[in-house]
């Protein structure tokens, strides 16, 4: 999925570079995105990742039952009859 982002990362820089040497710095946002998704995977985890003790208020427990009993209705399909 992030491979797309650095192809064109990659293209944008290919094409600046022509204009200014100083365009390869736009690199640096790569390894920089990466640290920030490390970062905050690892201070969810560690650092209060939990759910454990949460009080579910009444508005979405309702909510989780109402999807919990659509989905246990099954889907219904509808057939042409001739």
């Amino acid at each position: 999925r992030y491979i797309e982002d650095v192809i064109y990362i990659t293209a944008f820089v290919q094409l600046t570079s022509i204009i200014s040497g100083k365009f390869w710095w736009t690199y640096l946002v790569i390894p920089a995105f990466g640290g920030y998704k490390i970062f905050f995977l690892l201070k969810g985890t560690f650092f209060g990742g939990g759910s454990e003790g949460e009080v579910e208020d009444e508005k979405s427990r309702k909510k989780r039952e109402k999807m919990e009993k659509k989905a246990s209705r099954g889907k219904m399909v509808k057939t042409r009859t001739r």
